[in-house]
């Protein structure tokens, strides 16, 4: 792969989950005081704080499936978890995200703000389909291997 394209699949990373990383930035920043408020609140606090916290956690793993699927694309056979472990933290980190893309959202800048992550996760997908849809183990990209 040229640099040239690989420079485009970070931007294209970038562009696309850099909003809902920083939803996931502010809900790690909060995160210490739903925890607090999931052992205080009763209740519907209690249902609120254990959603957010889910939710953080599912992104964390969504993050770093990413991060997995996009040294897999990038690097010669670098990679650090297994294939169904990406696919694990892949369809956790697509339910926060699917709250924006398809819940109730009060504008059109959410719904696009959840939606270009998932269609980026299809894209990168299907660059990584070698590793992510064979029985091929991990750490092998037969791509390098010409």
């Amino acid at each position: 792969m040229s640099t040239i394209a690989r420079t485009l699949i970070v931007v294209e990373v970038m562009i696309c989950f850099g909003p809902m990383s920083l939803v996931l930035l502010l809900g790690l920043v909060i995160a210490p005081m739903q925890l607090q408020f999931l052992f205080t609140l009763g209740g519907e606090g209690r249902l609120g704080s254990l959603i957010l916290l889910a939710s953080v956690g599912a992104g964390m793993a969504g993050l770093v499936a990413l991060t997995n699927v996009l040294l897999w694309i990038l690097g010669p056979s670098s990679t650090f978890l297994g294939r169904r472990w990406t696919w694990l933290g892949m369809l956790l980190g697509i339910l926060p995200i699917s709250m924006y893309a398809f819940g109730p959202v009060d504008s059109i800048g959410w719904r696009v703000a959840g939606v270009l992550p998932l269609v980026c996760t299809l894209h990168l997908s299907y660059l990584a389909r070698a590793f992510l849809f064979s029985g091929q183990k991990a750490g092998v990209n037969p791509e390098r291997m010409r």
